[in-house]
């Protein structure tokens, strides 16, 4: 089986959080060890059990899938899928959203300095799956050099392009009340 093969993306700040070496694939079944042959870094997503593989290597020539699935993955986050509407977030994690409608996703009310949230909405190339951060009492957020309005009733809200999977990354900068995006591919608006 030929496999389209492009350039290498990095997500995140430099140097690279997550670097894979192609658009992560979405499957309803777990990678196959004889039949899905890839670069090393190939991120591969179960749909149907949210788990997350990565291909780390070959032995024997055969690929070396590595499941990083509902607990720690490398740079000490968690990996939390997520199918409802609401989500609450929590520091130091890949949220891996899968719901079939709209999410409204809350930031933390307590968070050091340094704190990262990665938010991953696999749903929102389908029309009506927007997301929203939604910010709790005397927080805000810095998206593309403007701030939101502080508080609740306000955040960041995704335009979608009808992208595969669209994916932000927030970092603490004031502990607890302020957040700031530093990677996306997609374009968000205050609300």
């Amino acid at each position: 089986m030929a496999n389209k093969i492009k350039t290498n993306v990095a997500y995140g700040r430099y140097p690279a959080l997550i670097n894979l070496a192609n658009d992560p694939i979405i499957a309803q079944r777990a990678p196959n060890q004889v039949h899905d042959l890839y670069e090393v870094g190939q991120e591969w997503i179960n749909e149907l059990t949210n788990n997350v593989y990565v291909l780390t290597s070959y032995v024997a020539g055969l690929p070396i899938w590595t499941l990083l699935g509902a607990g720690a993955v490398p740079g000490g986050f968690v990996f939390v899928p997520n199918n409802t509407a609401i989500v609450a977030l929590n520091p130091n994690t890949i949220n891996y959203l899968t719901a079939a409608a709209a999410v409204t996703a809350t930031l933390p009310a307590i968070a050091a300095v340094g704190s990262q949230i990665w938010i991953i909405d696999s749903n929102a190339a389908v029309d009506g799956n927007g997301i929203i951060i939604a910010q709790r009492a005397g927080q805000t957020m810095y998206y593309a050099g403007v701030q939101t309005v502080v508080g609740v009733g306000h955040g960041l809200t995704a335009i979608h392009d009808r992208q595969i999977l669209l994916a932000i990354e927030l970092i603490c900068t004031v502990a607890n009340t302020t957040w700031a995006a530093v990677s996306t591919n997609a374009a968000f608006i205050n609300y």
